[in-house]
């Protein structure tokens, strides 16, 4: 198991890099005040889908990347966590992943004060815009819940079911936020690549941690 750890944290940390490479890439291009191409190349589309049955639809998913229903799914791995496997490190860990995600995203906004496309409370696009909270928090949620409950599934087709589900409900969780215009394009991508970055630490803290435990078990 260590070897196989060993093995896979270069791969694991170039996605960390890259990720955070993402986000400062796009906080400065933000930061410029410019016009960016890819928030404009989302014009058309979102225009098309206003007033259409897909905006009602991504209306009501929007829902999905809010501050009470992550709450909630955070809460749900937690005490399955407690029930299944007792693993207190991984309870912390989704605790303290899916809290700090939040008040990172409300620190960097406070930083980048870049102004919403639009305001509406009804569907939480209140305050600065960059990056996305939902894209964020949904990524790092959803994707810690993935990581340490989807290695539980011991049946190939519902593991990678679940996986799917999950990934596909954060891309449309973002997608949600473009179109409904409580988010620019950007402000989405620079969410996800810094929740990536969050899950990514928080799984190699994990596996760091317990294999430290392991060895010094076996000292014991």
């Amino acid at each position: 198991m260590r070897k196989v750890y060993e093995k896979n944290v270069p791969i694991i940390l170039i996605g960390f890099f890259m990720c955070l490479a993402i986000y400062f890439i796009i906080s400065k291009a933000v930061q410029s005040g410019q016009p960016l191409k890819l928030d404009q190349a989302f014009l058309p589309f979102i225009s098309s889908v206003s007033g259409t049955w897909m905006y009602a639809f991504f209306y009501k998913l929007t829902e999905m990347g809010s501050t009470i229903i992550l709450g909630v799914c955070a809460l749900i791995v937690v005490v399955w966590l407690w029930i299944k496997k007792k693993d207190y490190l991984a309870m912390a860990v989704v605790s303290i992943g899916v809290a700090g995600s939040d008040q990172l995203n409300r620190f960097v906004k406070g930083i980048i004060e870049r102004d919403r496309p639009s305001i509406n409370a009804a569907i939480d696009a209140v305050g600065y815009s960059f990056p996305s909270g939902h894209a964020m928090v949904s990524i790092t949620c959803y994707g810690l819940a993935i990581y340490f409950i989807g290695k539980q599934i011991k049946s190939t087709i519902l593991k990678n079911s679940f996986r799917i589900v999950l990934c596909l409900l954060v891309l449309l969780i973002g997608l949600s936020r473009i179109v409904l215009k409580a988010h620019y394009p950007t402000d989405v991508l620079a969410g996800y690549s810094l929740g990536g970055a969050i899950v990514i630490a928080c799984v190699l803290f994990y596996k760091w941690f317990t294999n430290k435990g392991r060895e010094y078990s076996k000292r014991v």
